[in-house]
């Protein structure tokens, strides 16, 4: 079981490095904490129109709570009481002009 997301990652001005993004998941305790769970997706610069799935397990968010980027101990993302769902990129490595497409966020069992 996990999420999927249906992405496009237009190439802009010749850009050809693929870049990586994250699926960001609060429950409500998060939420009340200030805390996330994130989890790695990448995106591959195309010409195409069409958008690409990408499939990140749930397991991917396991022992990963954060805050403000730091490893916080917490009991595992309770997925059946989300309160948020983000992208988010980071890193100098990721500066310049991009966009990313979303078309669907979903789960698969």
């Amino acid at each position: 079981a996990g999420f999927t997301l249906d992405i496009r990652l237009p190439r802009l001005q010749g850009q050809m490095s693929r870049k990586t993004f994250f699926l960001v998941l609060k429950d409500r305790e998060c939420m009340a904490q200030r805390l996330n769970f994130k989890a790695p997706f990448t995106a591959t610069p195309t010409d195409s129109p069409e958008f690409a799935r990408v499939t990140i397990p749930m397991r991917a968010f396991d022992g990963k709570a954060e805050r403000y980027g730091r490893p916080v101990a917490r009991h595992n993302l309770d997925f059946s009481d989300i309160g948020e769902i983000g992208i988010m990129i980071k890193g100098a490595e990721h500066a310049g002009i991009f966009k990313l497409c979303c078309k669907r966020i979903g789960l698969y069992a």
